[in-house]
């Protein structure tokens, strides 16, 4: 493809998800949540024009972050169920994959074991091959730079940090209800879908915050799973997107298991980060 592509990732923040994968250490005040893709697979973009697309996004999801829509009941009577146990999540684990791709080029991918609890402000700690990576308490944010825990508290958020929330993710599925197959099995459900509806690709690109830039997503196919258990909680999903341009392909694979409800131990704050 010719046209530079913006291959957007607010899973959690690029910065705080490289020292993730490679323990390096960002620059100061790198919240950076896009990631300028071209045709060679090269990051070419200038710094102007990427600091211009963050500061845009950060004020949005300010904006968006500020209040929080009740989650409206679907025609689908099963997964009202979903809807309404969701009131009494207070605290879940869970594992979250992505990866995205352009054309053949090798995939961006992200992943992260997460602890979650909710508050005001929540509590959160983001995990990657079994270390601690990022934690958030108390409205402070710590991320760890494979050498030293950084306080980064006056420069991230925790709503720009991670979207793949079990609140959002009743929201996406229910907000494509009507769209779904269900087969029940002891009480448990599986909720799939398989098909070129546009609406169902949109709730997933909201949920897992990816964007394709330029590439024209207009026709694409999607293939979904909901696992729910006898408790009418999310227990997986799985999802898939593709599609072709004039220009060339996309691929967008997701996926999230939550692994515990309301039984996660406190969130502490790292005994060595780093006071400023």
């Amino acid at each position: 493809m010719k046209v530079a592509k913006y291959l957007l990732t607010v899973l959690a923040s690029t910065a705080v998800l490289a020292a993730c994968q490679n323990d390096t250490e960002p620059e100061a005040e790198s919240d950076e949540e896009t990631v300028p893709v071209t045709d060679d697979g090269n990051t070419d973009a200038s710094e102007e024009e990427v600091s211009e697309e963050q500061e845009n996004d950060l004020n949005t999801e300010a904006d968006s972050s500020d209040e929080t829509e009740e989650i409206e009941q679907t025609n689908n009577d099963s997964f009202n169920k979903v809807i309404d146990q969701a009131e009494d999540i207070e605290s879940y684990e869970a594992a979250v994959n992505l990866s995205a791709a352009i054309d053949d080029e090798a995939p961006a991918e992200l992943s992260a074991e997460v602890s979650f609890i909710n508050g005001d402000p929540p509590s959160l700690q983001l995990s990657s091959n079994g270390e601690d990576r990022t934690i958030s308490k108390d409205g402070h944010f710590y991320f760890y730079t494979g050498e030293e825990w950084v306080n980064a508290t006056e420069s991230v958020s925790i709503d720009s940090l991670f979207f793949v929330t079990y609140e959002n993710t009743v929201r996406a599925i229910a907000d494509i209800g009507d769209s779904l197959e269900v087969d029940t099995t002891d009480g448990a459900r599986t909720y799939t879908y398989e098909g070129t509806n546009r609406d169902v690709y949109s709730a997933f690109e909201e949920l897992f915050k990816v964007s394709f830039g330029t590439v024209n997503t207009s026709e694409v196919e999607s293939k979904l799973t909901v696992e729910v258990d006898e408790n009418d909680l999310i227990r997986s999903i799985e999802y898939s997107a593709g599609g072709e341009d004039a220009e060339g392909s996309f691929q967008l694979e997701g996926s999230t298991e939550f692994t515990t409800f309301n039984d996660v131990e406190d969130i502490e704050l790292p005994e060595d980060a780093v006071e400023e």
